[in-house]
């Protein structure tokens, strides 16, 4: 380490070919590797919580806390008390990757930056390694993202951690959408909905949508009218889940727009929409109240008429019953191709 007195108003030290490391919990953990090309540390800049020193010129080590990996990018050196240093705590700016931890091919999250006044990852020689801050900037030039294969965009979204449960929340307005799919090569469905994922201890563990608007499926629209999606990891599913009751919109033969409400799913509490690789793969919905179809009233019957979906076959599949006066519609399955 060599000390350079020339301006005692503003001393520096340079450190060369070692090992940089902050008291946490009693043990060091690692920030950085200096090189023999050294880090200037000037003092003045060190102290000041709003402008530290650059670890630009050192190769950072990752800092586990929240569940994730921190990487350091500016170093401070803060003494509350004032006074002796016993009560020094090491804090850091830079930003998390939770990709690093996540490790899901079908997920890309923007790395979360840790900046400004108030928020710094602190290595306290008692209390270990922790995150201040509530919300946080997004570093989203590398979009789109996405979250087990829907697209996210990169516009609007939000970090925000709360230390009492470790939990992290990424929200976003969003277009979710499937994968582009068939001779069209299109989206097969597509939303806009208020979204937040839920992270704790390095595991997604939870999902939440708000959908207050049409959306499209296989060309139609459709209005939510009480929609939930869940994500089912279990068994090694790993799809989307999307339960609810929906509205169809049409243009009648007087050219009037005319609508059916639809249940996504049925009874055995099979979901309406399955979503799996980012790709539809099954849609299944049920009528079971009377509706007017091209100004004819339509009489279902006792367990409505049934819309199914196969992905495997890209048709669909059309079962139950009709009536039109005394005239059955529908007496069975039926292939739409």
């Amino acid at each position: 380490m060599t000390i350079d007195n020339a301006d005692p108003s503003d001393p520096t030290f340079v450190v060369t070919n070692a090992q940089l490391a902050a008291l946490a919990s009693g043990a060091p953990t690692a920030v950085a590797t200096i090189g023999g090309s050294g880090l200037t540390f000037d003092i003045p800049d060190l102290q000041d919580l709003t402008q530290g020193v650059s670890l630009s010129g050192a190769t950072v080590s990752d800092v586990a806390t929240t569940g994730f990996l921190f990487t350091p990018g500016t170093l401070f050196l803060n003494n509350p008390g004032g006074g002796d240093t016993s009560d020094a705590l090491t804090q850091m700016q830079g930003y998390f990757d939770f990709n690093k931890t996540l490790g899901d091919t079908t997920t890309l999250l923007p790395n979360v930056l840790i900046q400004g006044d108030s928020n710094f990852v602190v290595a306290d020689p008692d209390a270990g390694v922790s995150l201040t801050g509530a919300t946080f900037s997004l570093a989203t030039d590398d979009g789109p993202y996405s979250v087990k294969s829907l697209d996210l965009g990169n516009v609007g979204l939000t970090a925000a951690y709360t230390p009492g449960d470790n939990t992290w929340t990424i929200a976003s307005t969003a277009t979710l959408q499937s994968q582009p799919q068939g001779d069209d090569d299109s989206s097969a469905f597509a939303l806009t909905a208020e979204v937040d994922f839920s992270f704790t201890d390095g595991l997604v563990n939870g999902y939440g949508f708000s959908v207050d608007s049409t959306f499209n499926l296989f060309g139609l629209s459709i209005t939510a009218d009480d929609f939930e999606a869940a994500f089912n990891s279990s068994a090694g599913l790993n799809q989307w889940e999307i339960t609810g009751t929906i509205t169809i919109s049409y243009v009648g033969s007087t050219s009037d727009t005319q609508s059916i409400s639809l249940t996504l799913g049925d009874a055995t509490d099979t979901a309406g929409i399955l979503i799996s690789d980012g790709t539809v793969t099954a849609v299944l919905a049920t009528v079971d109240a009377d509706f007017t179809l091209f100004g004819a009233g339509l009489d279902t019957g006792a367990d409505g008429i049934t819309l199914q979906y196969d992905g495997d076959s890209d048709q669909y599949m059309i079962y139950g019953g009709a009536e039109l006066g005394s005239v059955s519609l529908i007496t069975g399955p039926g292939r739409v191709g």
